[in-house]
């Protein structure tokens, strides 16, 4: 719920570009911490990286991406997380 409040409901309050994009660099790291954890969703994986995407870090979000590659057991989470990785 802390990642979504980063990613989500912080940034609606702010004109501040570079606040939300700090905002949602820490939504990024918050997904992808939780994306590890047991029962963790699937969208926790792939919110880490377009997070880290909408937060202006390229390098995080192929950190991540490669991260959570490397440790997600769901075939279709991993093409997702290819594919969002492309865009």
């Amino acid at each position: 719920m802390l990642a979504f409040n980063y990613a989500i409901e912080l940034p609606s309050w702010t004109d501040d570009e570079a606040q939300k994009r700090r905002w949602r660099r820490r939504a990024a790291q918050l997904f992808a911490e939780s994306a590890h954890l047991p029962r963790a969703p699937a969208d926790a994986a792939l919110m880490a990286v377009e997070m880290g995407k909408r937060g202006g870090d390229d390098a995080l979000a192929i950190a991540y991406t490669r991260r959570l590659l490397a440790s997600e057991p769901d075939d279709a989470v991993r093409d997702q997380l290819v594919a969002r990785s492309r865009c």
